[in-house]
């Protein structure tokens, strides 16, 4: 019974605290924060945390997106797509296969709907809506793709890029 019930304790805790010291990412620290903006239209804040507020390659860390507008499970994975796009990476196929797996973990976000996707180095990526677990996409290069549209050299938005690295 112990065994089951401490297994049952660790999910509940992956589950219920994404990216908290009992999480995915181990002693999660804010490393920066900002607001994204279109235009005129505030559209999401985001916060990115990694152990102990230090982003490091080869540890994992969490990027939780709070919408501040609704947008639909497709208007995201669209974007995401054309995103990638943007940067340089234009393999069709797997483009293709990205765009259905976020179709099935992307829910329709409200204002105030948190997503949350979390990069861990060799396992994937996970995605939580309000901190429940809704997918785990184990291809490394999505996740590496996925997060470079707001980590990454090549990011949408530089400055918004340099506050979330705490830069």
């Amino acid at each position: 019974y112990f065994p089951l019930l401490a297994l049952i304790m660790q999910l509940y805790g992956l589950a219920s605290n994404a990216f908290g010291n009992s999480g995915l990412v181990p002693n999660a620290r804010i490393v920066g924060k900002a607001r994204f903006s279109y235009l005129l239209w505030a559209v999401f804040d985001a916060v990115l945390y990694a152990p102990n507020g230090r982003i490091s390659a080869d540890q994992p860390f969490a990027l939780k997106l709070t919408y501040l507008r609704k947008f639909s499970n497709k208007e995201l994975a669209k974007q995401s797509i054309e995103e990638m796009r943007k940067q340089g990476f234009n393999d069709e196929v797997k483009l293709a296969a990205w765009y259905r797996e976020m179709l099935g973990i992307f829910p329709t976000v409200k204002n105030g709907t948190s997503l949350t996707g979390v990069l861990m180095p060799g396992s994937g990526s996970y995605f939580f809506v309000d901190d429940r677990s809704v997918g785990h996409v184990k291809d490394q290069e999505f996740g590496q793709r996925f997060f470079a549209i707001w980590l990454g050299p090549r990011a949408q938005d530089e400055a918004f890029r340099n506050k979330l690295l705490g830069n």
